[in-house]
């Protein structure tokens, strides 16, 4: 009779030859004779999410999450399964938990986090945009009918300079996912804002968060160019 550990060998290797329904197959197996064991959740939920199943993947991603609370893979893994069922504000919140403890344990896949947490940051924003834009609307179908003609022209006017700017993902910090205000890049080529790297730097030591290279405060370069095309966006 096999071990848990032997079928999730097997899962292991089906999975690299992406067969990815055999693969679970064996993942289940393991979990049947070892089921307090995260691991084996987290990777049968990476072959639901390969299958784009993002109900299954979310459920063996939250219960690898009740298995190990420090399961960098399990909020990852989640993250992408919320993110595939449309939800992209609890998708970003758990991909930057993920993102967070894939930096402070210095897992080497921190920068794929990185780029799935912009993807659900920006889907976030853009669904906020698209509330406020038909809020917007709303509001100027009901001013259209109160306001008399030359009222309207000055509405007008204001709702046709009342756009909203989508912030380009280059102009936001990959870690705090927020505007930077004094940008530097780094020798991997990353830009970073000044003030996050370097409460980085000085918490967790002297290293890359994304890449994991060494990493100085006297490493870090103003990116000019960065900052003048972020103060002339704002």
């Amino acid at each position: 009779m096999l071990s848990a550990d032997t079928h999730k060998q097997l899962g292991n290797d089906l999975f690299k030859e992406e067969k990815y329904l055999e693969a679970i197959r064996e993942y289940t197996n393991a979990i049947i004779k070892s089921p307090s064991v995260s691991i084996y959740f987290t990777n049968r939920a990476l072959c639901y999410l390969r299958l784009d199943e993002f109900e299954k993947a979310r459920d063996d991603a939250k219960r690898a999450i009740e298995l190990d609370s420090q399961s960098t893979k399990g909020y990852y893994f989640l993250g992408q399964a919320l993110l595939g069922l449309n939800k992209p504000d609890d998708a970003f919140s758990v991909l930057k938990r993920a993102l967070d403890m894939a930096i402070e344990q210095r897992v080497s896949f921190a920068d794929k986090i990185a780029g799935f947490a912009m993807e659900a940051f920006r889907s976030k924003s853009y669904a906020i945009q698209q509330k406020t834009r038909r809020k917007h609307q709303q509001l100027y179908e009901q001013l259209k009918s109160t306001l008399d003609s030359e009222q309207m022209i000055e509405i007008d006017h204001l709702f046709k300079t009342d756009e909203i700017d989508y912030v380009p993902d280059y102009f936001c910090d990959p870690i705090s996912f927020e505007i930077m205000m004094d940008p530097v890049i780094v020798k991997s080529g990353k830009s970073y804002d000044r003030h996050t790297i370097t409460q980085h730097i000085r918490k967790l030591g002297p290293f890359d968060p994304l890449t994991r290279e060494p990493l100085y405060e006297q490493d870090l370069v103003p990116n000019l160019c960065l900052r003048d095309a972020i103060a002339e966006f704002l």
